[in-house]
């Protein structure tokens, strides 16, 4: 890992073909935080976050090996032209640091714990909460930091649903059970 930064300032790119549904893929990050623009398939979760086309790269349909080629072909050709890819890569990746992660969370936080305008209130009418916890399949920092802020409005008498995925949700579940709250896919 001391070694990756080597290995990304020598590429001109990276690419990440995951054949597989891919929860988000950290790489991207790293290698966007280098400047470094990146090629990814449509099965990679962070593509629709973290690729803006021609900016910081390009998606491409997952299989679809002539699309691939065509991405890597416009990336090789930009930089051909002059186009510096990295305040776009590092403005890309910098919309999603811990400051701006904490800062959405505390947003959405408040924005449950907020009355409506005109409602006096009532400990007959608790907080109700609806939690999307779609695309988590690994029990990671971002899946560790909401759940954490859902237990701290137990105290409040919040009542919290998650909403999991379909698939691979077993890693997730306890961690909604541990906050006390229920959900379905």
């Amino acid at each position: 890992q001391t070694e990756l930064g080597e290995a990304y300032a020598m590429a001109d790119c990276l690419v990440l073909p995951s054949d597989y549904p891919e929860t988000w893929g950290l790489v991207v990050n790293e290698a966007l935080a280098t400047g470094l623009p990146c090629v990814v398939s449509d099965a990679v979760g962070c593509a629709p976050d973290m690729i803006r086309d021609g900016e910081s790269g390009y998606v491409y349909p997952l299989g679809n090996v002539e699309a691939l080629a065509a991405a890597l072909a416009k990336v090789r050709w930009r930089k051909a032209e002059g186009y510096d890819w990295r305040p776009h890569c590092r403005r890309t990746v910098g919309e999603f640091s811990y400051d701006a992660t904490t800062a959405g969370l505390v947003h959405a936080c408040r924005s449950v714990i907020r009355r409506s305008p005109g409602l006096e209130p009532s400990a007959d009418v608790p907080l109700r909460v609806v939690a999307c916890c779609g695309q988590m399949v690994i029990v990671g920092g971002v899946e560790r930091m909401t759940f954490l802020m859902l237990n701290v409005l137990r105290p409040y008498g919040a009542r919290v649903h998650c909403i999991v995925n379909g698939w691979e949700n077993f890693r997730i579940t306890p961690m909604v059970e541990e906050v006390h709250a229920t959900w379905s896919v």
